[in-house]
């Protein structure tokens, strides 16, 4: 969102193998990443770091109702999450099991719920503008484009029965300052 509203920032990343020594020193309030530092000042958790950016810098929705759906549609996408973290942690190498299993009995069903309710928001959107809510881009937009990206590294096939996912996912990536960002980030799958 940072790259997105042309507001200066510093991304910095570490290597999985780093979190031990790390997780229990500032700026990890939590013990837990991620966090965001503003002025000396720390959040934790990604939601609400999504929620203080989006709102500050414009991703929340243009009203008090859009504001809420996009909410809604965060903690949905917050929910699923913890849903796919089988199959998630697996492919991630954080634990073992089997990933093709996990891969139908785990991801895929989830991911049709979760893809299948976006679908009707997007449908459903009086704007018709592609978006998930109103007629500007949202951070709720963000999370499912993010989701797609990570997860096409092991579902290639990811949005395949999925057109109107296909079509937000590519409207978003062409989108100038998006593409600008996507091409110039520091690769991470989490």
């Amino acid at each position: 969102m940072f790259a997105l509203a042309n507001v200066p920032y510093t991304d910095r990343r570490f290597a999985f193998e780093d979190w031990p020594k790390l997780k229990g020193s500032h700026p990890f309030i939590f013990g837990q990443s991620p966090v965001l530092e503003v002025d000396g000042k720390v959040l934790a958790e990604s939601n609400t770091i999504n929620r203080f950016v989006a709102n500050r810098y414009g991703f929340a929705g243009n009203s008090e109702w859009e504001r809420a759906q996009v909410d809604s549609l965060a903690d949905l996408h917050h929910t699923y999450f913890s849903r796919v973290r089988p199959f998630y942690g697996v492919a991630c190498k954080y634990w073992e099991g089997d990933q093709q299993a996990l891969l139908h009995s785990n991801f895929l069903p989830e991911r049709d719920l979760f893809f299948g309710i976006l679908t009707k928001f997007i449908e459903e959107n009086e704007t018709e503008s592609g978006f998930l809510v109103g007629d500007s881009l949202t951070y709720a937009d963000l999370l499912l484009l993010s989701h797609v990206l990570i997860f096409r590294n092991w579902v290639p096939e990811l949005t395949d029965g999925w057109p109107r996912i296909a079509e937000h996912t590519d409207k978003l990536k062409s989108m100038p300052k998006m593409a600008e960002y996507l091409a110039s980030r520091p690769h991470s799958i989490q």
